[in-house]
C-alpha cells in the first residue's frame, strides 16, 4: 500500500490492514491482495479487534469513524457490515480496539468503553459504557492506545507516562512500576506492550526525542508474583528504534515495529 498502516488483524484465513478513513482496507494472504469495495463507510477501517458480536457469534470488528465501530463474520467483498454502533461523543477518538474477555473494548481520548451486546439488568443491547469516566478530564490521544489482555487482566496505557490494568469491576493503576525511582535513562512513557504464556513484554520509552539517530527503547518483562501481583519490571534489552508502533510475540520471538530514524529506509522490523 502507498499509505501508512493503522492496524492489522488475522480474521478467518485472512490478514486485514486498515488505512482509516482515506483508503480501502485490504484484505488477503502471502502476496496477494484484494482491496474492500464495499459501499459507504464498510470499506474504512482505522483499528481492527476480533470478539463476539450480539449474536454469540466470533466476528471481526472495526472502527469506522472517530466514534462509530460495527463488526462483520464476512468481512470480505462477498460479505457484509452491520449497522454502526455509536461509542461515546464524537469530540472523543477512539485510539484502539481489543479483546478482553471474549467482549469488545474500544479505547478513546476520554476513556475505555466496554461493549454490552445482550440486554441486562443494568443496560440495553448494542451500547457501550465508560469503564474509566475519570479520564474525562484528562483527554488525551494517548489514553487507551496501547495495551493487551494477559493472564486475566487488561493491560493498558494512558497519557502522562500512565500504565493501568483492569478486569470487571476492579481497577489498578500500576504506573509506579515505571516512574519510581526516576532514572535519567529510563521514561516511564509504555510505548507497546505483547504476552505469552509466563510473561508480558513492555517496550518503556527514554527521554530522548523519537527522531534521534540515537534513540533506543528499554524492553522489559513483567511477571506476576504467586499472588497475582505484578513484579518489578526487569529490562532485557535496548531496541534501536525511536518510534514505536507494534511489540508482537511468535514461535519464541518478540518483535518490535516502528520507525529507525538512523537508517535511510525508515521503516523497520526488529528481531529481539
Amino acid at each position: 500500500a502507498s499509505v501508512a498502516a493503522t492496524d492489522i488483524i488475522h480474521f478467518k484465513d485472512n490478514i486485514y490492514v486498515g488505512f482509516a478513513s482515506s483508503t480501502s482496507y485490504i484484505y488477503g494472504t502471502g502476496t496477494t491482495w484484494t482491496a474492500s469495495t464495499l459501499a459507504g463507510n464498510g470499506n474504512n477501517a482505522k483499528y481492527w479487534a476480533t470478539a463476539l458480536n450480539s449474536a454469540g457469534a466470533y466476528a471481526l470488528w472495526k472502527s469506522e469513524t472517530v466514534n462509530t465501530v460495527a463488526s462483520a463474520t464476512d468481512a470480505t467483498n462477498t460479505g457484509a457490515w452491520a449497522t454502526a454502533i455509536t461509542v461515546g461523543s464524537a469530540d472523543r477518538e477512539i485510539t484502539k480496539l481489543f479483546n478482553a474477555f471474549n467482549t469488545l473494548i474500544v479505547g478513546k481520548e476520554d476513556g475505555f468503553w466496554r461493549y454490552n451486546r445482550v440486554v441486562n439488568d443494568w443496560s440495553a443491547a448494542d451500547v457501550f459504557f465508560n469503564e474509566a469516566p475519570d479520564y474525562d478530564v484528562a483527554v488525551s490521544t494517548d489514553n487507551f492506545s496501547r495495551g493487551t489482555q494477559w493472564l486475566g487482566w487488561l493491560y493498558l496505557t494512558t497519557a502522562q507516562q500512565g500504565f493501568i490494568r483492569w478486569r470487571p469491576g476492579e481497577f489498578q493503576d500500576i504506573s509506579s512500576l515505571f516512574t519510581a525511582p526516576r532514572l535519567t535513562d529510563f521514561g516511564g512513557r509504555i510505548r507497546a506492550v505483547a504476552g505469552e504464556p509466563r510473561q508480558l513484554f513492555v517496550l518503556g520509552d527514554t527521554p530522548t526525542t523519537d527522531t534521534s539517530s540515537t534513540k533506543t527503547t528499554r524492553l522489559m518483562s513483567l511477571r506476576l508474583d504467586p499472588h497475582g501481583e505484578v513484579r518489578s519490571p526487569h529490562v532485557l534489552a535496548n531496541v534501536s528504534i525511536g518510534d514505536i508502533n507494534w511489540l508482537a510475540v511468535f514461535n519464541g520471538y518478540v518483535y518490535a515495529f516502528g520507525v529507525l530514524t538512523n537508517d535511510d529506509l525508515a521503516n523497520e522490523v526488529a528481531s529481539i
